[in-house]
């Protein structure tokens, strides 16, 4: 049987592949805390206070830096050319007509 990823890990993957990867081995202490060692805080700016993701792929586990500011500001173009708000809405009606058929 195959397994079957999600397209966030496919995503991710493939821009793996693509980036020049840094990897360092951290220990997790008694009360679940690591230290993101400092060559990394400094290619992210992170800072004291800064938050992160914490990102559970089912296989792997991602720490991403979160935007700061507005996030949603922050995340203004990140599906640009991915997909259009008309394509977004006609799915979102498509799939409340599903639900709606299935309460009848």
């Amino acid at each position: 049987r195959q397994k079957r990823y999600s397209w966030l890990t496919k995503y991710l993957f493939c821009c793996t592949l693509s980036l020049e990867v840094m990897t360092m081995t951290v220990t997790v202490s008694m009360k679940g805390q690591l230290v993101i060692p400092a060559a990394i805080r400094k290619r992210y700016h992170l800072v004291p206070k800064s938050k992160v993701d914490v990102l559970d792929l089912g296989h792997a586990i991602v720490i991403r830096p979160m935007p700061t500011g507005d996030p949603f500001l922050a995340s203004r173009g990140i599906l640009k050319g991915k997909v259009s708000t008309q394509a977004l809405l006609k799915m979102r009606r498509e799939e409340r007509a599903r639900e709606e058929k299935a309460l009848r």
